[in-house]
């Protein structure tokens, strides 16, 4: 069984899905930190990056692994990277270069083949619309911009950024997501619509949990 959870920038996607999958102890995917790590690769490689390059024999020089639910860390090409893909730097180029069309079909390639035959929670931006389909809980997670950028302005407490300037990205990163050509940010018609607005953690949680158990038994 597969629960896709989809949402913009700091809606509390990757925090929510982790949580979840340990309650059900099933397996997680953070589709995100996919795009990041390539991201960080191109910027340590100074790989030159157009919308329309053909990446395929780049992206064979990529390994990216997971390490299991409790640690959750994120390995390119062995390195621990889970803090690096984090990085102000990796925000500001991560949408631009996860719009390539090589680069979108090798990670939903690695995508598919993870989630093959076992119980999973899989968060992104176009897991219900794009990867997984006939996903059979769909949740799409959402929060005002300023409510998302004071959480990325908590996780970002080493990088010096501005408030205002991290607002403006996260309405520049909305913009580029929604409108991009190659699966594009958007609520499937089927996804249970979460507004995170005012919530703590425990209640979105909660408020989350509670669509889940219509599916499944806990």
């Amino acid at each position: 069984m597969i629960i896709a959870i989809d949402g913009p920038a700091g809606s509390g996607k990757s925090t929510t899905a982790k949580r979840i999958a340990k309650i059900l102890d099933w397996l997680y995917l953070d589709t995100g930190a996919m795009y990041r790590s390539i991201t960080l690769y191109f910027l340590e490689n100074n790989v030159i990056y157009g919308s329309g390059n053909d990446y395929k024999n780049t992206l064979k020089e990529i390994k990216i692994n997971f390490s299991d639910n409790k640690s959750n860390h994120v390995f390119l090409n062995d390195k621990n990277v889970t803090e690096k893909i984090r990085s102000t730097k990796v925000t500001n180029y991560v949408s631009t270069v996860s719009m390539n069309p090589s680069i979108r079909e090798y990670c939903v390639e690695i995508q598919k083949k993870i989630a093959e035959n076992t119980n999973i929670v899989v968060e992104g931006r176009d897991i219900g619309t794009k990867v997984f389909p006939d996903a059979e809980v769909k949740i799409f997670l959402t929060a005002s911009v300023e409510e998302r950028a004071k959480r990325r302005y908590k996780e970002l407490n080493n990088d010096s950024i501005e408030f205002k300037d991290l607002v403006q990205n996260i309405k520049s990163r909305d913009k580029q997501d929604m409108t991009r050509e190659n699966s594009p940010l958007k609520k499937a018609k089927d996804a249970i619509l979460v507004d995170t607005s005012g919530m703590n953690f425990e209640q979105q949680i909660t408020e989350i949990t509670k669509h889940i158990e219509r599916k499944i038994s806990i």
